[in-house]
C-alpha cells in the first residue's frame, strides 16, 4: 500500500512539473535562474538524476563524475554539452561513457546547477544538432550538472 502511494505521489510530481515546464515554454520563460559559475570544456562535473527517486541509469548511485569535453550544436540557440563519464553507464542494454546533454528550458544557460535532457552514447557524437546526427539512448529528462570541487 505504501509503495503504491509513493508511486502515485511521484507520478503526480512529474505531471505537475511537466505542466509547469509546458507553460514556461509557451510563455517563452526561462527555467530556474543560474545557480553557479558557467560550465566550460575541461571542467570536472557531476551529473545526477531528476525526479525519479531511483533512476535506473544511476544504478543505485547518486550520479556520475566526468569531464565536460565539448559543446556541439543543440536543438535551440544553446549548444548541447558532451560529458565523458569516469566509469561506464549502462541503460537498457546500452553501455557507454559519453553523455549528450541538452538544456531543459528556454533561455537556460550552461552553468553549475543546469537541468537538462540526457542521452547515453556508445559512440562519439558528431558535432551536429540532434536532428542531423546519430542519437544515443534516452536516459533522463531532468538531470542536473554541477562543477566538481
Amino acid at each position: 500500500m505504501e509503495v503504491a502511494l509513493a508511486i502515485l505521489v511521484a507520478a503526480a510530481v512529474v505531471l505537475v512539473a511537466m505542466e509547469l515546464n509546458r507553460r514556461r515554454a509557451l510563455k517563452g520563460a526561462a527555467g530556474p535562474a543560474p545557480e553557479g559559475p558557467p560550465l566550460r570544456p575541461g571542467d570536472r562535473v557531476f551529473v545526477s538524476g531528476g525526479y525519479d527517486p531511483e533512476p535506473a541509469w544511476l544504478a543505485g548511485g547518486r550520479g556520475y563524475a566526468g569531464t565536460l569535453e565539448r559543446f556541439i550544436p543543440g536543438r535551440s540557440e544553446q549548444p548541447a554539452a558532451v560529458v565523458r563519464t569516469d566509469v561506464p553507464v549502462t541503460v537498457g542494454g546500452v553501455t557507454g561513457e559519453v553523455l549528450v546533454m541538452e538544456l531543459r528550458w528556454v533561455g537556460a544557460s550552461w552553468h553549475s546547477g543546469a537541468v537538462s535532457h540526457v542521452e547515453l552514447c556508445d559512440f562519439e557524437p558528431e558535432p551536429k544538432s540532434r536532428e542531423e546526427r546519430r542519437h544515443g539512448a534516452w536516459v533522463e529528462s531532468h538531470a542536473s550538472i554541477h562543477h566538481l570541487e
